[in-house]
């Protein structure tokens, strides 16, 4: 009889906790709903790159790959393939509505390259045919059989990626000259910071104090 009561008196307990439950959750869902936001809202926006008169930035961006692509390619005749591929790339750029973001960093890489600033584009970006014939990256995707794809693509919704290094005692320039052409409000630097555990830097944990410095100055001279 006892265990009986304690049941019977469990199930009015859950039933209770159930139906307060129940209650609270349509207030706390339309709280959530309130509260929720697309990332999208906090997206960076890209500067406006300013076009020559007559040039809409897809327009300025089609120019300037077709007229450099002669110089990596050569003629339309001369490499249909090429040609073919940039055709298909600059439709994707433009139905995703990256061409700002294809000239402002042409535009990084074409002041490095005035000043004789080492600078090297790298990473998925060198996929694509764009960008070689603009002069960002050095491989030819065509030759290669890259795909593109992997790059951007239109099922994606993320921006490209274009990673370029540029040599590290002139850096502060083509940084500076950023900030000058687009401003701070569309410029910033970001860091990343990289640990490794004891398993993977063996080397590292067991070095004293000395022998630690001495591998730091080693490792960079401008220390």
């Amino acid at each position: 009889e006892a265990v009986e009561r304690v049941v019977r008196d469990w199930g009015r307990l859950d039933i209770a906790v159930n139906s307060a439950g129940i209650a609270h959750a349509a207030p706390a869902a339309d709280l959530a709903d309130d509260c929720a936001f697309s990332l999208g809202l906090i997206a960076p926006q890209l500067p406006p790159f300013d076009v020559p008169a007559g040039h809409t930035e897809s327009s300025w961006l089609r120019h300037l790959t077709m007229t450099r692509a002669r110089r990596r390619y050569g003629t339309p005749a001369q490499h249909p393939a090429a040609y073919r591929q940039i055709e298909h790339e600059l439709a994707i750029v433009e139905t995703l509505t990256f061409p700002g973001y294809f000239l402002v960093v042409a535009d990084i890489v074409d002041f490095c390259k005035r000043n004789d600033i080492l600078c090297q584009g790298r990473g998925s970006a060198a996929n694509s045919a764009v960008c070689y014939a603009l002069g960002i990256t050095n491989v030819d995707p065509v030759r290669a059989q890259l795909l593109f794809e992997r790059f951007l693509a239109p099922e994606r919704d993320d921006p490209p990626d274009i990673d370029v290094d540029i040599e590290s005692d002139r850096r502060e320039e083509a940084i500076q000259y950023v900030y000058r052409r687009y401003g701070r409000d569309y410029s910033a630097q970001v860091a990343i910071i990289q640990a490794c555990s004891d398993s993977s830097c063996p080397s590292l944990f067991h070095l004293d104090k000395t022998e630690y410095l001495k591998l730091l100055v080693t490792e960079n001279k401008n220390l």
